[in-house]
Parts: structure tokens; sequence; C-alpha cells
């Protein structure tokens, strides 16, 4: 990925110019001195000039990105590397035509279509890791995808139907064989540059606030996707309703997907934490809890739309609002937001019921550090 713009903070670079516009300049700057310089298409100081003027013009593109090059392998000296995203990865389900026996090619790319924006609908393409073999009498085989780009993909759950995109004429139909580990966006310029502050300030200042031990483990720990710290929160007694303690910081750190580190790491940034933090504090670092909430969902169905489409819809946008990854660490699942959530679904006429692991109110985490997944069911009222 190209390196990052650093124009915000500190305008080092000249401006590019095409060879035309150098051209320009060089012929005005030549008639100050002679004015009566007017070199004829096609002689030889047209010629001198034209190739001047174009090996000048790539090298002002050059030399403007070397400031934002420069910076960027400073902070890599700091150990701050750019993320460039992780690729989504799962396994899917290959169904033949018959139980002849086939071979499907490493790199058969399948693709998911996204109406969920019905004006903009966006395909999501996936490789084939390696060759499969269906053997003969099986019906088809199992193997490992991969997402073609490194972006953010949607949380596709097992059984979901994918489109074959490779032509392989004795495929009848492809389906999600495991839940899709969603993968991550490459960060922005902005988010880069925050987590090298937050690293270059530590080596300055002790850690302190709770925002200062997020933005440190992120900015040092690749493998940690998600970080929340808390204050005075000791992890054996954990739950809102345990009085506060002081002395103690706990921090929650979670991969993509919520999934949780190794203890071995965990402890790694436990006693990296421990050193650069203000003495007398009692450092903890801890897996996420997650909960899986079953929401229960009744809407009606507008004109002109499919049931199952709706369904699938439904359950779509809730697997995206109640996600590890995106869930913002509130200890509260407001149910008005998670109806008005609903209602906004294309097809989806209104919000009969719903219900919340069972309740028809907000439900309310236990435990701090707590991030939902959610199974869900959709009854459609015609």
């Amino acid at each position: 990925m190209p390196s990052p713009d650093i124009t915000p903070y500190l305008d080092l670079t000249l401006y590019d110019k095409q060879p035309e516009a150098v051209y320009a300049d060089a012929l005005i700057y030549a008639q100050t001195s002679v004015p009566e310089f007017a070199p004829a298409s096609g002689s030889i100081e047209d010629a001198v000039l034209q190739a001047t003027s174009s090996m000048t013009a790539d090298m002002i593109g050059a030399l403007n990105r070397l400031p934002s090059g420069v910076v960027e392998v400073i902070l890599q000296l700091f150990g701050v590397t750019r993320n460039s995203g992780v690729r989504a990865s799962g396994s899917v389900w290959f169904e033949a035509i018959d139980d002849s026996g086939y071979t499907i090619p490493a790199k058969t790319r399948v693709g998911y279509l996204d109406n969920s924006d019905t004006d903009n609908p966006v395909l999501y393409t996936f490789d084939t890791t390696d060759p499969v073999s269906i053997p003969t009498g099986q019906s088809g085989a199992s193997v490992g995808i991969v997402a073609a780009l490194n972006n953010e993909y949607p949380a596709l759950q097992n059984g979901e139907i994918l489109q074959l995109i490779t032509p392989v004429s004795f495929v009848d139909t492809v389906e999600m064989w495991s839940d899709l580990d969603v993968g991550a966006d490459a960060e922005s310029d902005s988010e880069y540059f925050a987590r090298a502050v937050a690293k270059l300030q530590s080596y300055t200042a002790a850690l302190v606030l709770p925002t200062q031990f997020e933005q440190y483990v992120l900015a040092t720990y690749t493998d940690v996707y998600r970080a929340k710290a808390y204050s005075r929160v000791n992890p054996i007694n954990d739950d809102f309703s345990d009085p506060l303690e002081n002395g103690y910081v706990t921090l929650y750190v979670s991969k993509v997907g919520g999934a949780s580190l190794t203890p071995g790491s965990a402890s790694i940034i436990e006693q990296d934490l421990a050193d650069r933090a203000v003495a007398g504090l009692n450092i903890n670092v801890e897996p996420p809890k997650i909960v899986d909430l079953e929401i229960s969902v009744t809407v009606t169905l507008q004109p002109g739309y499919q049931a199952t489409d709706v369904e699938d819809a439904v359950i779509d946008a809730l697997d995206r609002y109640l996600h590890p990854d995106y869930w913002d660490w509130s200890d509260t699942v407001y149910y008005n937001e998670v109806i008005s959530y609903v209602d906004k679904v294309p097809g989806v006429g209104r919000v009969v019921d719903l219900a919340i692991d069972g309740i028809d109110d907000d439900y309310e985490f236990v435990k701090y550090g707590t991030l939902p997944t959610n199974s869900t069911t959709v009854t459609i009222s015609i």
C-alpha cells in the first residue's frame, strides 16, 4: 500500500507537475534571460527542452513521495508498522451435480452478492486455497477459502449460499461450511498516526488513563484487534454491581471475531503494561466475555419482497450490529435501538414483535468487558 499522507501534519512536499507544465515554466524562465528565445517545433532546442521537462516531472513526483516514505520507515524503527488489513477466510462446501467424482482446482473463485443497499450492491469474492477432490460415490467436498482483497467482509454464516464465479460445469451449488472470519480493512492514515502518537508518547510518559492503555496495546501488538480498559476494576470482582477497587486497571483484549489471545501472549502484554504504568497499579489482561443473545423478531413484509430474502437480510443486519468486532463495549443492548435497526432493513414494513433473550425490554450485560454475538429467528407476518 502507498505510504501515508503526512501533508496534514507538516507539508514538506512540492506539488506534482506534468511535463507540459514544466516545459511552460522552463520556456518562461529561458525567455527572461533571452527574450527572443522561441524554439521551433521539432528543433534541437525543443527536443532538449521536452526531454528535460519529462525527466524533471518524474523527479518531482519521486521527491514528493520521499517525506511520507521516510516517516513510515522511522515509525517502523519504533515498532509501528502500518496495518495493511486482514483477508477474510473460512470454508465452503461444493455440491456436485452427481457422484461421478471430480477435482476442483485451487483459486476457484466464488462470491457473495450483498444486496442490503439495493442501489449499490457489492460483490465480495473468495478464492479456494487448495485443490479439492470429490471422491467417486460422494456428492461434494469442503475446502478453505480466502478473500480476494484485504477488506472487511460481511459476517457470513454457515449455510449461506454463494455464487460460483469461475466456470465449473460439474458444480451444482456452493455454500458456506463455517462461519466466516470477516477480516479487517487496512487502517486509514489517521488511524495509523493515532497509533504512532500513542506509541511515541509511551516512551516519554507513564500509562495512566484507560485510553492510554488501549491505544498503547493496539499500537504495539498486531494480533490485538480490540481493547477496552477499565479503571478500578478487579477481574475477580468484575460484575457491574461489584464495588470499584482502587489500584486496579483491567484491560480486555481480543483478536478478530472476539477470539481470545493465548495465555502466553496475554502474559507478555500484562508485563509490558506493568513496566510502563505508574507504580502501584495492579494490571490485568483478560479475554472478553462473549454473550450469545437470542433475538426473536416478527416483521411485516413490504410489497415486492420475498420473505426468505427479508429473513436473511434481517439476520445479516443483526449479525453486524451485535458483533464482537463492532460493538461499542456498551453495557446495555437497548430494545428500541434494535427495533430501529431492524426497521431500516430493506423489505421490512414494520417490527411487530421483538424479544432479546426472551424479554421485551433492554438487555443489560452483567460483567465488564462483555461483547455480544447473536442467533436470530425471524418470523414474517403477512
